[in-house]
């Protein structure tokens, strides 16, 4: 995503933006007091969501905006199975397996962190 992301930027964006591939809870950043803190789609692949809560407070700052987004965890069962039946009908049976969408984080607590 990051070699995507280098690549679809402006030559002006470039220039302000340093995009750094780290793994969180393992790997240090080069710096701390950052001014953004941006994640995609990584909330729901970690055992556990503190990680992300203690690295935005380690390496943020006051003032330092935060954006993230991820999938939401469908409210029942049944929705979940529907969701499954819309977007990955024919994906590969492993892809529809029910856990995966139930693994996503509920809104509440998303809200309950910021």
């Amino acid at each position: 995503m990051l070699h995507y992301a280098k690549f679809t930027i402006s030559n002006e964006l470039k220039k302000r933006i340093d995009f750094i591939q780290a793994r969180l809870a393992d790997d240090s950043l080069p710096a701390l007091g950052y001014n953004i803190i941006f994640s995609n789609s990584l909330l729901h692949h970690l055992k556990n969501a503190q990680i992300l809560w203690a690295s935005i407070k380690q390496y943020g700052q006051k003032g330092t905006q935060v954006f993230f987004m991820d999938l939401l965890r469908p409210s029942s069962l049944a929705e979940a199975k529907s969701m499954v039946y819309k977007y990955v009908a024919e994906e590969l049976n492993y892809c529809k397996e029910i856990f995966i969408i139930l693994c996503w984080l509920p809104l509440d607590d998303c809200r309950k962190r910021i």
